[in-house]
């Protein structure tokens, strides 16, 4: 069994009553791609025609339908204009349609129908992305005339064959440079939620596979909910069993969610009871049921990286252990025999280069004793006819050439194995870096928490799990992985080693609720060189399909500078942090902004993370020498964070500041305010959520209510519209966890 794709999309038309569309272009690509795609379609082989001629379409349209056996999937994908003649019947308009010759020019509905009844293929899928009316206005695919009445044109004779359409009725179908909930897309409608639904959205039972029926079902669901003017149509005929566009794999089924005892159990604050739970998971992770045991696993990785019982850990850890072993060897299955093959074609290149040497000097031995023999004859000669007569025999000079020539050939041959001596051992010691870069990775110890080991190159979340023995293992040697980073494999987030230890934390010369300095000892942490930013947030959105608070609400504050003001506007989000009216965010490095505390916490959630808490936020900022910046006890200015612009008017303000933006900057931009970790933006730019609920310092003096720690989470950092005083690593500030404005983001720890 085969799956072929023919996508045909039209957007210039020769013809001028026949307008210029937009969107078929970018769908015809974009439809390509999932059906390519080694994770969705899987698909054989995908052709694109855009913009053709009709005699280039016809053509590839009889070509692909036949050869093809009966279990070969065919998908004809066509977006663009459909035309009507005065009889009704439908043609594919192309580049080159007139309407007045439409039989020589487009392509008529009997050819496709006729084209497809001679196929073997019993699986074949038409989708048609073009409208079914007779009006035309800005912004949307019109057919000339009326209903093209999709099912009487296309249901011919064969098997298995099912159509797709954007309308079949007097409607239009939505196409590029509208708004999809609040979505923008260069898609139409109809394509759009076709490529959402293949990738994963149409998948409502979790299997990873998704049918046409499927697909149809999901794709018609989202368009009215949106246009009740568009109404999308499917005709089947003679369909024996389900068409499978996107086939399910391991990995694509959904995990169901735990019940409630499993919460209560896994989050008790009793070990032993976690410790039980671990066991039970264990037999969950090991069973049959594939949605179950992935819940299970994530679950064990969860308590494995995240429980402060040593014990508890260590038991998730042993659980996973088998299957983490096994996934390392396959992922390092390829990497390792792709070097065993390198090495052995090196070591047949050294053979072939030293028997090339040994035959180049046995040849240049023999030369030599023939060269010799000459002589000899030559001398033996010389000395018949010439014989000297009383005087005494002289030796004759050695000729040049028998000494440079030897010299030469011996230097050769000195290079030649000193080379190969030095490359010998050089692929030795290559080798010895690799077992014991691969020995070290396995056998690094965790802390009492489980951070992992570093690794040199990303690797997925279950990979870095540690390698837990039966016998309680002490933290390794913070030197072994101290300034180590490494790469966060959902959203490619670097993130910075802090090693463990005591800090002071706190200020004395600060706010009330900085007071009093207390030492806080932690143990290793990860944390995010850098706040998240709107790119990453877009794959986190894109992948979850997450809306945020402010998304819910409709509506999120907008700090405004000159003279500074709160105004809350109704559609600022995320995707526009300063309102509905201004330009979205095009800089993917700009942080993310207009997020919750609960958005910034299901974030690092998807991520494989979570928020740091207060104490890990203000260790990874100031260090452990009590300094009041990231970069020490010495002033702000422009070149050190992003704060207090020129522009901004504020009593409170020591003074203003050019740092180059008068909102936020892209995150990174001031790498000489580096925290002593090197870590980044620690101060100013955006505020930053942090895991705690406000609450004082242990000795401090609480001057709010008691229930205050219960309505409020902490936000650290200070802003871009902070002055100096506000953006010190001990500045501790508050916010409900629901409040979202254009200063408020955030980083994720580990």
């Amino acid at each position: 069994m085969s799956k072929f794709a023919l996508v045909i999309a039209n957007s210039e038309y020769i013809d001028p009553g026949l307008a210029k569309l937009t969107a078929p272009g970018q769908d015809a690509e974009d439809f390509a791609r999932v059906l390519k795609s080694t994770n969705i379609g899987q698909f054989d082989d995908v052709n694109i025609l855009f913009n053709q001629s009709e005699s280039v379409v016809r053509e590839a349209v009889d070509r692909f339908f036949q050869q093809k056996k009966a279990d070969d999937l065919l998908v004809l994908y066509f977006s663009g204009h459909g035309v009507r003649d005065e009889q009704g019947v439908l043609y594919l308009a192309v580049r080159n349609t007139d309407r007045n010759l439409l039989r020589s020019t487009a392509i008529k509905s009997d050819f496709i129908r006729e084209s497809m009844d001679q196929s073997h293929s019993r699986r074949q899928v038409l989708i048609l992305d073009c409208c079914n009316s007779g009006a035309f206005a800005q912004g949307t695919k019109s057919a000339v005339g009326g209903s093209i009445g999709t099912s009487s044109a296309f249901e011919g004779t064969g098997y298995g064959r099912v159509v797709l359409t954007a309308t079949d009725a007097t409607q239009y179908a939505w196409e590029g440079e509208k708004i999809i909930g609040k979505t923008e897309t260069k898609n139409s409608l109809f394509t759009h939620f076709l490529i959402k639904g293949l990738e994963g959205g149409a998948d409502q039972d979790g299997n990873g596979t998704i049918s046409v029926d499927e697909l149809y079902d999901y794709t018609y669901e989202q368009i009215v909910s949106r246009t009740p003017s568009q109404t999308p149509g499917k005709w089947s005929y003679k369909q024996q069993g389900e068409i499978i566009l996107r086939q399910g794999r391991p990995e694509d089924i959904k995990p169901v969610d735990l019940s409630a005892d499993w919460q209560t159990a896994i989050k008790s604050v009793y070990p032993t009871v976690r410790e039980a739970a671990v066991h039970q998971l264990e037999e969950l992770f090991n069973g049959s049921d594939t949605a179950i045991s992935r819940s299970a696993r994530t679950a064990l990785e969860i308590i494995a990286t995240n429980d402060d019982s040593r014990r508890v850990a260590q038991a998730a850890a042993l659980v996973l252990q088998p299957v983490l072993r096994a996934e390392y060897d396959a992922n390092h299955l390829v990497s390792d025999q792709a070097t065993r093959e390198l090495a052995e074609q090196q070591k047949a290149d050294l053979t072939q280069h030293a028997e090339g040497i040994s035959a180049d000097a046995h040849e240049f031995e023999r030369e030599q004793q023939q060269a010799d023999i000459s002589l000899q004859a030559d001398a033996a000669s010389t000395v018949t006819l010439v014989r000297p007569v009383n005087r005494p025999p002289q030796k004759q000079p050695t000729p040049l050439w028998l000494i440079v020539v030897p010299l030469m050939f011996l230097l050769l041959i000195g290079c030649i194995f000193g080379m190969w001596g030095l490359s010998a051992i050089a692929s030795k010691m290559a080798a010895v870096k690799i077992i014991a870069t691969k020995t070290l990775t396995l056998t690094l110890s965790v802390t009492a928490k489980g951070t992992p080991a570093p690794h040199s190159t990303p690797t997925p979340l279950s990979s870095r799990m540690p390698t837990v023995s039966r016998t309680p293992v002490e933290t390794a040697t913070p030197e072994l992985i101290r300034d180590s980073v490494i790469t966060r494999d959902k959203d490619a987030m670097l993130m910075i080693y802090v090693s463990q230890g005591p800090f002071s934390m706190g200020s004395d010369t600060g706010e009330a609720n900085e007071k009093p300095v207390h030492t806080i000892s932690l143990d290793a942490f990860w944390i995010d060189k850098t706040e998240v930013t709107q790119a990453m947030f877009e794959k986190f959105v894109q992948a979850t399909k997450y809306q945020t608070d402010a998304e819910k609400a409709g509506k999120s504050f907008v700090i405004n500078p000159n003279p500074l003001n709160w105004q809350e506007i109704i559609g600022a989000d995320w995707r526009h942090p300063q309102g509905p009216n201004s330009n979205p965010v095009k800089i993917s490095t700009q942080p993310v902004v207009q997020v919750s505390w609960n958005d910034a916490s299901a974030y690092c959630d998807w991520a494989g993370a979570r928020l740091p808490d207060e104490a890990e936020w203000e260790k990874a900022a100031r260090g452990e020498d009590g300094r009041t910046y990231p970069w020490g006890d010495s002033s702000p200015n422009g070149r050190l964070l992003n704060y207090a612009d020129v522009n901004l008017v504020v009593d409170w303000a020591n003074k203003n500041v050019d740092d180059g933006y008068l909102f936020t900057a892209p995150v990174g931009s001031y790498p000489a305010g580096a925290s002593p970790y090197g870590v980044l933006d620690m101060a100013g730019n955006v505020y930053e959520w942090v895991a705690d609920w406000y609450n004082v310092y242990p000795g401090g003096d609480q001057k709010e209510s008691p229930d205050f720690g219960k309505k409020f989470r902490v936000l650290r950092g200070g802003s871009w519209y902070l002055s100096d005083y506000l953006v010190r690593a001990a500045y501790r500030g508050w916010n409900e966890p629901a409040t979202t404005n254009n200063s408020f983001g955030f980083r994720c720890a580990r």
